[in-house]
């Protein structure tokens, strides 16, 4: 366990090293924020723009993306194996319970099991997939009119869901808690 966590912690740390040294801006970042009128706005109120690239072409900041896919393809595995495996001892060993609280209480823990994962998958691993996705695939041949229905729904409909906020996970905790049901 410690030698795994010693390699999770040390990919998360060499990402944020990465992100650091490949994160910086466009050989071409002037041209393009001078191309660019929403860009010109932001420039002209002040502060600083931080500008990958233009929309599929993040020059140094594609090998970061890359790293961190790697990071997340290898970090991934041991999670899901590890939560797959508790939830099927949880489930087994419940069967061979013969208590009802005992149970009861696997199946919530079960549930609060799958809770976490669906809520993983959509607070954390959605958001993330489009963000990340967005910065390599350009988006700019869609037309308007369909961009702009999606980028409603997904702002308006899911904005307390479709967020990168760790925050979200206690909310679970919070509904499956039952005193908190009356």
């Amino acid at each position: 366990q410690i030698l795994l966590a010693a390699i999770l912690n040390a990919l998360l740390a060499a990402n944020v090293v990465g992100t650091g040294y490949f994160g910086k801006d466009h050989d071409r970042s002037a041209q393009i924020m001078e191309q660019e009128r929403e860009l010109r706005w932001f420039t002209s109120r002040g502060g600083t723009i931080f500008l990958f690239g233009p929309p599929g072409d993040p020059q140094y900041f594609k090998w970061q993306l890359a790293f961190l896919a790697i990071s997340i393809l290898i970090i991934s595995p041991p999670i899901i194996f590890f939560t797959a495996d508790a939830m099927k001892n949880i489930r087994v060993s419940s069967a061979n319970i013969l208590s009802g609280s005992t149970q009861a209480m696997a199946r919530r823990m079960f549930h609060v099991f799958m809770v976490q994962c669906t809520g993983a998958v959509v607070c954390y691993l959605v958001p993330l997939s489009f963000m990340l996705g967005s910065m390599v695939i350009d988006l700019t041949p869609i037309p308007g009119w369909l961009l702009a229905p999606c980028r409603f729904i997904l702002l308006n409909t899911f904005q307390i869901m479709f967020t990168v906020n760790d925050h979200q996970f206690c909310i679970f905790f919070i509904f499956k808690n039952q005193s908190h049901r009356k």
